[in-house]
Formats: structure tokens, C-alpha cells, sequence
């Protein structure tokens, strides 16, 4: 009776481990400092972790690094140094890692439903028709096809926002693929937090958004100036 007891138990704790692995892509978009009166970072927004190849990139780079996947936790190595990153898992459905000191980095896992047909360039060519847009009540934003001067990488584009009457504000904007599935990424200004929205449709003169990460206004679509 002891022995199948013993390996009842050993069972259970076998499938909970096994319910505990992660699988998937899952792209950060969110920060939550821990201790601010102490130093952070902030800004991880676009980081990918794919757990089923064992990689972590940048959305907007080509530079991937690998990884050992271990259980609640991953292990980068790069050179001769080695990093281990615990994490959490949330409802399966969100996992939180301190990347850099201070500050949780919040991962959502990513669903590839809406694959397109469309290239990256018609989609810069799309957004980027001196159309002024409309978010929200208040904001008017025209997205440019000129490279924001801070990126050497030569991904970032500029917008130029008028907020409440405001005198033109610089933000910034990109457009990421993954799977033939894009995304979008909206800064109306270069100190808000990015907006990020999955790009699920474009036909005709609409391109259609469902959020991922939103502040500010609800946007679902965009359109091409008629």
C-alpha cells in the first residue's frame, strides 16, 4: 500500500511539472518597477521569447540569442557568460521576468490567427500617405515614412502628434512580423508608453488593429486619407 501511494504521489508530481511548461511566442508589453526609489529601466516592449525554438529577440532586430529552457526558468548564453532568468507564470496567459534590475518585465503569449498576404513595405505605404488620423477625441497623427534619428537599425519611423491643440509632437511608430502575422507599434509622442496592436486585416482603404497593449484612446482601425 506504502509503494502505491508513493507512486501516486510521484505521478502527481510529475504532470504538475509537466502543466508547468511553457510552449509558444510570447512578446513583452508592459514594465512595473518594483522598488522606485531605487534605479530602473524601463522600455523592454517588443522582446520575444520562443519557447519552442529556445529564443529570445527583439521583434524589430535580426539578433537572436539562444536559450536552455528549464523549468520556471531560462538560462542565456552568450560568450563565456551565462544568465539565469527565473519567471512567473499568470493564468497561463501572462509570465513576468526581471530582465534588468528593479523592473518586471510583463510577457503576453501571442495567438498567429490573422496571417496576411500584405508585405511590410505596403503596409509602411499604406499608413504613410500625409493622412492625418484621428485617435480619440483629441489626438491627430500623421506617421511618416522618415527614420526616427534615434535608431541606428533603421526600423523606427517618426509621427507627428497634435494632442489637445498641442504644438507638433514627435513620437514614433514600427511595424513587426512575425509568422506573417504584423504588428504595430504607436508612440504619439517619445515620452508616452507604446501602443502595440495586432494588424488583422487590410482591405480596400481600412486596415483593422485589435489591441494588445493600449493607452489613451481605443483604436480598431485605420484608414487611408479618401
Amino acid at each position: 500500500m506504502k509503494k502505491v501511494l508513493q507512486l501516486i504521489f510521484i505521478v502527481i508530481g510529475l504532470t504538475s511539472c509537466k502543466a508547468q511548461e511553457v510552449d509558444g511566442i510570447w512578446m513583452s508589453i508592459d514594465d512595473r518597477v518594483i522598488d522606485e526609489h531605487h534605479s530602473f529601466s524601463s522600455g523592454m516592449w517588443g522582446m520575444i521569447i520562443d519557447f519552442d525554438k529556445s529564443e529570445i529577440k527583439a521583434v524589430l532586430s535580426d539578433s537572436t540569442y539562444k536559450f536552455e529552457k528549464r523549468h520556471k526558468e531560462i538560462k542565456i548564453v552568450h560568450n563565456i557568460d551565462s544568465i539565469v532568468y527565473p519567471y512567473e507564470v499568470f493564468k497561463k496567459d501572462s509570465i513576468e521576468i526581471e530582465i534588468v534590475k528593479n523592473t518586471i518585465t510583463v510577457f503576453k503569449r501571442l495567438n498567429f490567427d490573422y496571417p496576411l498576404e500584405s508585405t511590410k513595405s505596403e503596409i509602411v505605404n499604406f499608413l504613410t500617405d500625409n493622412c492625418v488620423r484621428k485617435f480619440g477625441d483629441s489626438i491627430e497623427v500623421k506617421f511618416s515614412k522618415n527614420y526616427h534619428p534615434l535608431d541606428k537599425n533603421k526600423e523606427l519611423r517618426m509621427t507627428e502628434t497634435i494632442w489637445n491643440n498641442s504644438r507638433p509632437l514627435v513620437g514614433n511608430w514600427s511595424i513587426g512580423e512575425i509568422n506573417k502575422n504584423f504588428f504595430i507599434f504607436i508612440s504619439i509622442d517619445d515620452t508616452t508608453e507604446e501602443n502595440i496592436y495586432h494588424i488583422t486585416s487590410i482591405s480596400g482603404n481600412t486596415l483593422k488593429l485589435k489591441p494588445i497593449k493600449e493607452n489613451y484612446y481605443e483604436l480598431t482601425e485605420l484608414k487611408t486619407c479618401l
